[in-house]
């Protein structure tokens, strides 16, 4: 009999995503073309540090790559991904910005966009996850914001 070998696990990677509104339109962000999935568009977030909430990972991720406090107006279904070489498990957020100028400390660029118009990399080609998510019944909230929660970052 051959023997087979052990294979590596496949990397699990536990994110957040800030699906950002305003004026109809949600703000995307791409990545820097260096690095993994490089020049690729997402909605901007990060991975949980072990000690992190999603929402705490959240408010700091935005903080950090885009220079602005959120309110965090709702939470979406999780939603798993898997690459080819690694697996996210996507904790996705509709939010609003609280206060502070976009600035992209950590992407090429970021931008408004109607969720008709996103780009491929956001669009379900089996390679990212759709952005019609989870728990939107297949719609993006409506144009009405809704009352903002108390957290704010």
């Amino acid at each position: 009999r051959p023997i087979r070998q052990a294979k590596n696990p496949i990397p699990e990677y536990t994110v957040t995503a800030a699906v950002i509104w305003r004026n109809s339109q949600v703000l995307i962000a791409k990545r820097p073309p260096q690095g993994l999935l490089g020049g690729l568009w997402e909605f901007p977030g990060g991975k949980i540090e072990p000690h992190e909430s999603p929402e705490e990972c959240l408010r700091r991720e935005l903080l950090e790559e885009l220079g602005v406090k959120i309110i965090i107006l709702r939470s979406l279904d999780q939603v798993i991904h898997s690459y080819p070489a690694f697996t996210i498990m996507l904790y996705p957020f509709i939010c609003a910005i609280a206060e502070g100028k976009i600035t992209p400390n950590e992407h090429a660029a970021v931008k408004w966009m109607s969720p008709r118009n996103l780009p491929s990399s956001l669009k379900s080609d089996g390679c990212s996850p759709t952005p019609t998510l989870p728990g939107t019944n297949g719609n993006w909230p409506s144009r009405k914001r809704p009352p903002p929660s108390r957290s704010v970052a």
